[in-house]
């Protein structure tokens, strides 16, 4: 008997305090809730506001774009006020070039911190060359760099990165094509230079089968080949 008084007390609370927490989620306002938006477009421009209200109180975002089709420039400005007064703002700025653009970032958080980024694509006669860049809010940077060419008989593609912590690298990857098929080539090297793993593909395709062979090497020098045939 006192064991069933037990167990029903239990089960009692357990739906008191779930009854409890209904009570509350349904008390408590929603996260956000959109309360007011307004849109202003012209030739060249735009502006967005928006205004909803979260659990500490009412928030606004606002959104401008303009656009100059003749001097190829976009941009593009958001800014944010939070329930206590709180603001952050962000503009994107795109320039279109001869033979390509260069783009930024610079931003701005609630607690002041600044950051930004870059990128910029360059197109030549067979090549394309991209270039990326980002300033983080805790002063630690990061970059990458790319160059695809086009060869005779394939491609080559070059790229150099470094991290927020410090390291870089490269990673050089070649395709050529054949009669039958291809092969691509990829070596991966750290900022000493030195090579830390290689991986490569080949694709044969006979008349009865098409094989793929892929084998990769590691620091240390071990290899392993995966092997994968398709009959036709």
């Amino acid at each position: 008997m006192n064991n069933i008084l037990s167990t029903f007390a239990v089960g009692l609370v357990a739906m008191l305090v779930f009854a409890a927490n209904i009570t509350t989620a349904e008390a408590r306002p929603p996260y956000k809730k959109v309360t007011e938006r307004t849109f202003e477009r012209s030739h060249d421009a735009s502006r967005s506001r928006v205004t909803f209200d979260t659990r500490r109180g009412p928030a606004t975002k606002t959104t401008d774009r303009i656009i100059d089709q003749d001097a190829g420039t976009a941009t593009r400005i958001r800014s944010f006020t939070g329930p206590k007064g709180q603001t952050a703002n962000g503009t994107r700025h795109y320039q279109r070039t001869e033979n390509g653009y260069t783009g930024e970032l610079i931003y701005t958080d609630a607690q002041g911190r600044t950051g930004s980024r870059s990128a910029s694509a360059t197109a030549e006669e067979g090549a394309l060359t991209r270039i990326r860049g980002a300033n983080f809010r805790n002063g630690e940077s990061a970059s990458l760099s790319e160059t695809v060419k086009r060869t005779d008989d394939g491609f080559t593609r070059n790229r150099e990165f470094s991290t927020s912590t410090g390291r870089g690298g490269a990673l050089n990857v070649t395709g050529v094509r054949t009669d039958n098929g291809g092969t691509i080539d990829k070596v991966i090297t750290n900022d000493a230079g030195e090579v830390v793993g290689t991986k490569s593909t080949s694709v044969i395709n006979d008349d009865d089968s098409a094989s793929r062979i892929t084998t990769f090497t590691g620091k240390d020098g071990e290899t392993k080949t995966i092997t994968r045939k398709i009959d036709k």
